[in-house]
């Protein structure tokens, strides 16, 4: 008799040995390095706002007297980033470099150049093991203003001279990406163990990107059972993956824009038996559509595995920040991330039946989120961690 998936013992397992993997790498992360690290790339991005402001000429009168739309029509400030000056001066006032008076904001401090030279090398030798984030922060807080007036294009910090090289050692190589990465790579393996031998696995991965997650997982998939679709909605995107993941057969490369409906896209329905998004949510537009277009993807007892930011960052506003989109839900008008709390919410007010995070301690900013959908006994068998390849 073939081996039956027990989706609640596998549910166990996966919780098992996800936890078991974010409290062994834990002490390699170094919460207590990880916090003063930090400290310092938020100087220096602290720094980089307030230069930014200098060199538009925004002046503590215009602050006091302007509201956030009078100042992006004022200063010529792309409307696109309404949202972002917002947040760099919510920041400003959380860190008290900026002042708050009644209400009103009113005198910022500034940096000069000499102490912002300072800042960088206190950043670079407390960050030593993340060198390619303050690369990043460094590339894009000195084009701020430039970028905010639409005389650079954040693409070519991100990517300059159209290299991947950059976010590619950051989503692969840096420490977080190692920790967080190998916490998906284990529930991942523990998953392929767990599977009956005639079982089919099909994997989708939205918003790959560089690569940085899915480098880390093809290695644990047995090729034989499995059907793993690497998506993004840039074309860029595809072909380097294509070149960079030649030797794995089993991988199709399509295009996926998960904001829209993606049954018009050329994606069945219930297809997927897990779904893989690492740093592509909070990117969306309007995250309620998101995840809706998202289950609508997932086989009965699928499994969403989510990486994200849960806190905001810094560094992320003045280098990613640079390219999201205005949020149009009503759950992130402040700022683009969800706490671990609000996605466990979110995610069964979505229908999902089990949903956990790792690390449980909060201190990393970031989770890796699993859910699980729900049973569908409507659903063909096929529909549900299949015995053939589609």
């Amino acid at each position: 008799m073939d081996k039956i998936l027990d989706f609640s013992l596998l549910w166990q397992s996966l919780l098992e040995v996800g936890s078991l993997q974010a409290n062994q790498s834990i002490s390699g992360f170094s919460f207590p390095n990880h916090t003063f690290n930090n400290q310092n790339l938020d100087r220096l991005c602290l720094a980089y706002i307030t230069l930014a402001l200098k060199n538009l000429d925004i002046t503590e009168k215009e602050i006091q007297n302007l509201s956030i739309e009078e100042l992006i029509h004022e200063f010529h400030i792309l409307p696109r980033y309404q949202q972002f000056l917002s947040r760099c001066l919510q920041t400003l006032v959380k860190f008290d470099k900026l002042q708050k008076n009644k209400g009103n904001l009113t005198s910022y401090l500034t940096f000069s150049k000499d102490s912002l030279k300072d800042l960088i090398e206190k950043a670079k030798v407390s960050c030593e093991e993340d060198f390619q984030l303050v690369e990043l922060v460094q590339h894009c807080g000195e084009n701020l203003s430039l970028v905010m007036t639409g005389k650079k294009q954040p693409l070519n910090l991100l990517f300059p001279n159209g290299s991947f090289h950059m976010l590619e050692n950051l989503y692969h190589n840096s420490l977080f990406a190692r920790y967080y990465n190998m916490i998906i790579r284990e529930i991942l393996q523990k998953l392929v163990n767990s599977l009956p031998p005639a079982t089919h696995l099909r994997i989708l991965e939205i918003g790959g990107g560089t690569g940085g997650t899915t480098g880390w997982l093809l290695p644990v998939l047995p090729p034989e059972q499995t059907t793993y679709v690497f998506t993004d909605v840039s074309h860029a995107f595809l072909q380097k993956a294509k070149q960079k993941f030649s030797s794995y057969s089993f991988i199709q490369y399509k295009l996926l824009n998960i904001q829209d409906n993606p049954k018009e896209q050329g994606y069945e329905k219930h297809s997927f038996d897990i779904v893989i998004a690492g740093n592509v949510l909070h990117a969306t537009r309007n995250l309620e559509e998101s995840l809706q277009n998202i289950y609508s993807l997932l086989s009965s007892n699928a499994l969403l595995l989510i990486w994200e930011m849960t806190q905001p960052e810094l560094w992320f506003n003045i280098t990613f920040g640079l390219i999201l989109q205005q949020s149009q839900d009503e759950l992130r008008q402040q700022q683009p991330f969800l706490s671990t709390d609000q996605w466990q919410k979110f995610l069964y007010s979505q229908n999902f039946l089990k949903v956990a995070s790792f690390p449980e301690a909060q201190e990393t900013g970031q989770s890796i989120i699993m859910a699980q959908a729900p049973a569908a006994p409507d659903l063909h068998p096929l529909h549900g961690f299949s015995t053939k390849a589609k």
